[in-house]
């Protein structure tokens, strides 16, 4: 059982490290792109695009803890 937690820990490790290789080379594709100077909006998309997704997980992870869940209906 131990074993194969273990095994299941390391393929994991090995799963995120192949996913941010390919985010890595994903990333020089599309600057490549794109027109020389542009690289920086991507940075800012990118960094944007990091702080929603930590918002929605933190939001998601206060409405289990309080059990209930809003609806934006903006």
């Amino acid at each position: 059982m131990m074993n194969n937690m273990m095994n299941n820990v390391m393929n994991n490790i090995e799963m995120v490290s192949r996913l941010k290789t390919a985010a890595h080379y994903q990333r020089k594709a599309v600057c490549a792109l794109l027109p020389e100077g542009m690289e920086s909006h991507v940075d800012v998309i990118s960094n944007e695009l990091k702080l929603m997704l930590k918002e929605m997980v933190e939001t998601s992870e206060n409405e289990k803890k309080q059990g209930s869940r809003k609806i934006d209906i903006g």
